[in-house]
């Protein structure tokens, strides 16, 4: 379930930037290439846990990934 942040972000790019699709918390494949996860320092490939919000509009070909933290106190 997306928590707040990702909501405010979705809704920015729904009704603001006009995106045609919007998805919250993907889990993208363990079997990424090199290229998009590379290997760490430490010898480990830095796998992506999770993309928050993800923002396609067709029209145009242009797409948003957001990693969002979102702040509720001081």
């Amino acid at each position: 379930m997306p928590d707040i942040g990702e909501l405010v972000v979705g809704a920015w790019l729904t009704e603001v930037k006009r995106f045609d699709f919007v998805v919250y918390n993907q889990r993208p494949g363990r079997d990424l290439p090199d290229n998009i996860a590379p290997i760490g320092s430490e010898g480990v490939s830095a796998r992506l846990g999770e993309l928050d919000v993800i923002g396609f509009q067709t029209a145009d070909r242009t797409s948003y990934l957001a990693e969002c933290t979102t702040h509720l106190e001081a």
